[in-house]
């Protein structure tokens, strides 16, 4: 760890904004959010009270937050909240649909006094409701699938006495605007997660403790992920590098934290199962490695796995509950419920760098003002391999692309030149430098040989040279000729 930020009351869920690379901290009991920006808290926006988790909008730019106690969905842009949508009772998680570039939320309930009745999925573009989708009860959950652009919602019927008792389960499956399916699940059914490998849904059950796998509109296998008869499914992670998905599972005694287990699953097989701290719940991973971090927030620490094992334990503030990859610094993000505090984890790998420098081809002339600077750009840290470098030359001037360019500046002068490098996972780095161009060298004057007049038509050149600043200003002056006469001869004498 290599720094714990103070924030405000009750951390809890992070997104992370891949526009402007700064962390979005959801404080539930001040009821603002904290904007860290590396090791630092850049903004506190207020926004309404008991806000929940934020889903960042790369569509937009917009970072939207639920709220616990409400019918509201607080809407962010950078520093500031610029608008409040009311959407149906009580919001809780939401996905987003890159497709579309719409914004799925789960409602509890269609109106403000009912959680017996059916539940809403409202669908958001920008700052305005575009659609609501009825589902057959309260929906909690709801997950992108980018294979075949679906959104699932997961819902379950009404119950006073929680996850001790068996009650049904549905996955609604909406395509845009649209129901196109509702599939029952096992009871108790408490989160879904998304396999972008093989295209499936997961659906986390705790009667009995296990994986439901959905492809497409169809129910497929069940995965028994069960511990001991005490276990509860936290949450799961997928992790795109390995493939592989994280299931977090805590053993709880009368409301007590237990031993926690991470159960590693790729497609429908346990690769291992792997004991963590106590109340263990998901986290996230590291994009460029695919190293793992998963909060116990019953032990106040992380555990760091690499592919089956446990690599590494940090210690971090009191209640951790979730982690969030940052891809710009390559940091992990933890929020520590209990001590108002975010720890900073340094990951192994360095964040994405951009940089710059002027190359040979430093070409001009004597006979006019532009010069021409060859420019090589660079990156290090990041993901790579790099997918775009964008030169910027200022208000004007077109962009250029390509590691290497050619730029003709129309003058001697002083000039500030950005490369933006993207690398694979989308993650945005710059460098603006200075670049002087110095004045061109005159062009020496032409000076007559001497030589004789040629009798006839006639034509020749004379080549002048001269260096200067690291190029070769060349001169070319053509003199055309016309006939010329012969003098009269002088009369014979007599």
């Amino acid at each position: 760890m290599i720094a714990s930020v103070p924030v405000g009351d009750g951390p809890g869920c992070a997104a992370y904004d891949s526009r402007d690379g700064e962390v979005y901290v959801v404080n539930t009991w001040s009821a603002n959010v904290s904007v860290i920006n590396g090791t630092s808290v850049v903004a506190s926006i207020p926004v309404g009270e008991l806000p929940m988790c934020p889903t960042y909008d790369n569509g937009d730019g917009y970072v939207y937050v639920t709220h616990g106690n409400s019918s509201n969905v607080s809407v962010i842009d950078r520093n500031s909240a610029i608008a409040t949508i009311r959407v149906g009772f009580l919001p809780q998680s939401m996905a987003y649909d890159p497709r579309d570039g719409d914004l799925y939320v789960a409602d509890l309930g269609t109106h403000q006094d009912q959680l017996n009745g059916p539940g809403n999925v409202t669908v958001i573009r920008g700052t305005s409701i575009v659609g609501v989708i009825t589902v057959r009860y309260p929906t909690f959950a709801v997950v992108y699938d980018d294979s075949n652009g679906y959104v699932y919602a997961l819902s379950s019927a009404p119950s006073i006495c929680a996850l001790t008792c068996e009650f049904p389960g549905f996955v609604s499956v909406i395509d845009g605007l649209s129901l196109v399916g509702t599939l029952p699940v096992t009871n108790g059914s408490t989160f879904l997660t998304y396999d972008g490998g093989n295209g499936e849904v997961y659906v986390g059950d705790s009667i009995p403790t296990g994986l439901q796998v959905i492809n497409g509109t169809s129910l497929g296998v069940n995965i028994p992920v069960k511990s001991t008869s005490t276990s509860f499914l936290t949450g799961a992670l997928y992790d795109d590098f390995n493939g592989n998905i994280y299931v977090s599972l805590t053993n709880e005694t009368n409301n007590v934290p237990g031993d926690g287990h991470v159960v590693v699953v790729r497609g429908a097989s346990i690769l291992a199962t792997i004991p963590v701290g106590n109340g263990t719940s998901p986290g996230d991973y590291d994009v460029r490695s695919g190293v793992a971090y998963e909060p116990n927030w019953g032990s106040n620490n992380v555990s760091v796995i690499e592919n089956s094992s446990v690599v590494a334990t940090l210690g971090v503030g009191f209640g951790p509950t979730a982690a969030v990859y940052d891809a710009a610094d390559g940091y992990v993000y933890v929020p520590n419920e209990a001590s108002n505090n975010v720890s900073v984890i340094a990951t192994p790998f360095p964040p994405l760098e951009a940089n710059f420098s002027e190359g040979d081809n430093f070409t001009g002339s004597c006979q006019s003002l532009s010069v021409t600077v060859g420019l090589v750009g660079s990156a290090s840290g990041g993901d790579p391999p790099y997918q775009r470098f964008t030169w910027s030359f200022g208000p004007g001037y077109p962009l250029s692309y390509g590691a290497e360019v050619n730029h003709t500046f129309p003058s001697a002068g002083t000039y500030n030149v950005t490369l933006v490098v993207l690398d694979s996972e989308g993650v945005n780095a710059s460098v603006t430098h200075t670049v002087n161009i110095p004045a061109l060298p005159t062009c020496p004057p032409i000076r007559s040989t001497g030589a004789p007049v040629p009798p006839t038509w006639g034509e020749f050149s004379v080549i002048l040279g001269a260096t200067a600043m690291g190029f070769i200003a060349m001169a070319a002056v053509v003199w055309r000729l016309g006939r010329q006469k012969r003098p009269p001869r002088a009369p014979r004498s007599l």
